[in-house]
């Protein structure tokens, strides 16, 4: 066993334990000064392929910061390798009672299930390669990379793990030759069986054949089969895809990753995506604002078989009145637009996508790597005063207005905010908020009734997002019109004017903001919106 603690860019490592600096079956705890607010990476290897579990020791790591709050507490249920992200001074649960130093009575009480995978390969085995990881792919408890097989052509094989009891997983398969392990080459396939044997057909838990081109992913419960085997988890149609149910239990709870039941009030949500011909690529998460708990997703292989196809699914999440963080990814880093198709995607809460009022977000599929909505859905919370007994003021309109900001390389520095025409502030970021989001983009949506706003960026700093330390920008959109467009060239401030009006009252698109036709820099227009076309010959 060896660890090291390292920057995310791995050019800085805080603290370093080769394989061999420790003695078998010792608790040890180590000491390392790291600054408060740098998101680091604890990476665990064991040179045996079996982590620090199971046969050889109830094997664990904890990591505390110096105030004695508990930061990461893992399981040693691993294979070669692990790794888990965390930021300096942010705990994951609440300080625990005892001192900052763990004793050996700390020690969690992991409960594992024997879980058997069953492959058939074809006779390009050297080509497959298949992992199994948590749900967000945050944590890969065992690997086979491409070459594990490389003498087993056309042999059926099989691998038998220890997993955390009743969490659900993913199966990631590959092939490196980008055509599956099937059909000309053989006829493939992967099944997943509860228990230490794969002869016992009961005890299937999911099966699917081996037709895929890189990428398959296979969602399973670790723990025992249920009285009826389920088919394996599919790529949706689109008729069996609308009532899908990712998130909820046939009792009607909601159900977290971990298998947590909340309360049995749920929020209804519909994603519609228009997926490229590289669908495979494309992945999606549905979780808590900050991150940490994954409720719904569907991870990259689930759309394999869905080449340019509109999905659309309907799940459901926990409703405690907070926001919800929406991300989606491409594992190759282009998106899911431009050359490959004309991706997009679209959440709404409830199941009626054609009222427009119900939208939450819409992006393009020009996000890259990944992008991140912030949105909230479901009940407000309940107010802490008794209601008023007169009646009731009439329902006001909010209209969903998405925020997107490019930050430059110190995202901490970055705040903004929107208040009314009268001063009061309605929405706030304050400084420090993105920290960790160096250079990458993020979007924010929120909800404002028609009227007059002011829109500020600051920077603590004083030299705005933009030039040598990145190329920044923000812009405001609201029904598929820009309202506000710049770069992050300004000093500690920048204030600009944007209205929101009833969509249905207007006969044409327009925007506020006399920088919005800079987007992306093009070329600035003289689009007038209240002109009537002219004609244009054929020849122009």
């Amino acid at each position: 066993t060896g660890f090291s603690i390292t920057s995310v860019d791995k050019e800085i490592t805080y603290l370093e334990r080769r394989q061999g600096y420790y003695k078998k079956s010792q608790m040890v705890v180590e000491k390392v000064r790291i600054p408060e607010g740098v998101k680091a990476i604890l990476t665990f290897t064991d040179e045996g392929g079996d982590g620090i579990c199971c046969e050889n020791g109830h094997g664990y790591f904890q990591l505390y910061s110096d105030q004695g709050s508990l930061i990461l507490d893992e399981s040693g249920i691993f294979s070669n390798g692990v790794n888990k992200t965390f930021v300096v001074g942010e705990p994951q649960t609440l300080p625990p009672t005892i001192s900052a130093s763990p004793s050996v009575s700390l020690a969690p009480s992991f409960n594992v299930f024997p879980i058997t995978i069953a492959v058939q390969l074809d006779q390009w085995s050297d080509e497959t390669g298949f992992s199994i990881q948590s749900i967000d792919g945050s944590n890969t408890f065992f690997d086979w990379p491409a070459g594990s097989f490389s003498d087993q052509s056309s042999d059926l094989i099989f691998e038998t793990v220890l997993l955390p009891r009743d969490t659900e997983m993913n199966l990631r398969v590959t092939d490196k030759g980008g055509d599956g392990f099937c059909c000309l080459y053989g006829e493939g396939y992967v099944k997943i069986y509860a228990g230490e044997s794969a002869e016992d057909e009961s005890a299937l838990l999911a099966f699917k054949s081996a037709v895929f081109e890189s990428v398959l992913s296979i969602i399973f419960q670790a723990g025992p089969a249920p009285s009826v085997s389920p088919a394996a988890t599919s790529s949706p149609t689109v008729s069996a895809a609308k009532g899908s149910s990712n998130g909820l239990t046939s009792s009607g709870w909601c159900d977290t990753r971990n298998g947590k039941l909340v309360d049995d009030s749920c929020v209804e949500v519909t994603l519609v995506m228009e997926l490229d011909k590289f669908s495979a690529e494309t992945s999606w998460f549905i979780g808590s604002e900050d991150g940490r708990t994954n409720f719904v997703s569907r991870p990259d292989g689930y759309y394999a078989e869905m080449q340019s196809q509109k999905i659309i699914e309907t799940v459901y999440l926990p409703d405690d009145g907070g926001k919800y963080q929406f991300k989606i990814v491409d594992f190759m880093g282009d998106g899911t637009c431009c050359w490959a198709g004309n991706g997009w995607y679209s959440l709404y809460e409830g199941r009626d996508i054609e009222d427009e009022s119900s939208q939450l977000f819409y992006g393009q599929g020009d996000f890259g790597r990944d992008r991140v909505h912030i949105f909230q859905a479901g009940s407000t919370p309940a107010p802490t005063t008794s209601p008023p007994t007169h009646s009731p003021q009439p329902t006001v309109t909010k209209y969903a207005v998405e925020v997107t900001i490019k930050f430059d390389n110190y995202s901490s520095q970055t705040g903004w905010y929107i208040a009314s025409d009268d001063g009061d502030v309605i929405i706030s970021r304050e400084p420090g908020h993105y920290s960790g989001k160096d250079a990458s983009s993020i979007i924010e949506n929120i909800r404002l009734e028609v009227g007059n706003y002011q829109f500020s960026v600051t920077d603590t700093n004083g030299d705005g997002f933009c030039c040598k330390e990145g190329t920044g920008y923000y812009s405001l959109t609201f029904n598929g019109d820009i309202l506000l467009y710049e770069q992050g060239r300004f000093k500690s401030i920048r204030t600009e004017a944007f209205k929101i009006r009833d969509p249905s009252r207007r006969n044409n698109a327009w925007s506020s903001s006399k920088s919005a036709t800079l987007l992306r820099g093009a070329i600035p227009s003289s689009y007038e919106p209240n002109r009537q076309r002219e004609h244009v010959s054929n020849e122009a």
